[in-house]
């Protein structure tokens, strides 16, 4: 139900339509991977390619799902990629956005089109909530 609170919520306030699917089984705490798996926000854009390319993730993927925070509350879309105030309040993971020439061209995208950032999205949002489920033994028993 997480991640269909979390598909109604980013719709809700604004977003896309995210496809989402019932039937992924919980799992025992024991059969969760280590910690140290996920992103360190002190490092820059070589690490983050590193942890999301194991999973076969590239840098238009990673740009769409690894945003921790936003200066603005309550809202998806393409104010995540300007700063009106021209302020850097950003951690190493998040300027790597704006330093790495990769990186820099996808949110140079994103800030000037707002279907092209909704429309992959939705579609890195939905594969990432799906990351890991078996869906022909999950449908087989719905």
């Amino acid at each position: 139900l997480w991640t269909l609170a979390g598909v109604v919520a980013i719709e809700t306030m604004g977003g896309p339509t995210i496809p989402w699917k019932p039937g992924r089984k919980d799992k025992p705490e024991s059969a969760a991977p280590p910690n140290g798996r996920l992103p360190d926000a002190e490092k820059g854009a070589d690490h983050i390619r590193q942890v999301f390319g194991r999973m076969g993730f590239n840098d238009r993927f990673v740009m769409l799902t690894k945003q921790e925070w936003s200066e603005k509350k309550l809202e998806n879309g393409l104010l995540q990629y300007k700063d009106k105030n021209d302020r850097i309040m950003m951690l190493p993971a998040d300027m790597a956005f704006l330093w790495d020439p990769g990186f820099k061209e996808i949110v140079d995208i994103y800030a000037k089109d707002k279907q092209t950032f909704f429309d992959d999205f939705a579609a890195a949002f939905g594969k990432l909530i799906d990351l890991g489920v078996n869906r022909e033994d999950e449908d087989a028993k719905l």
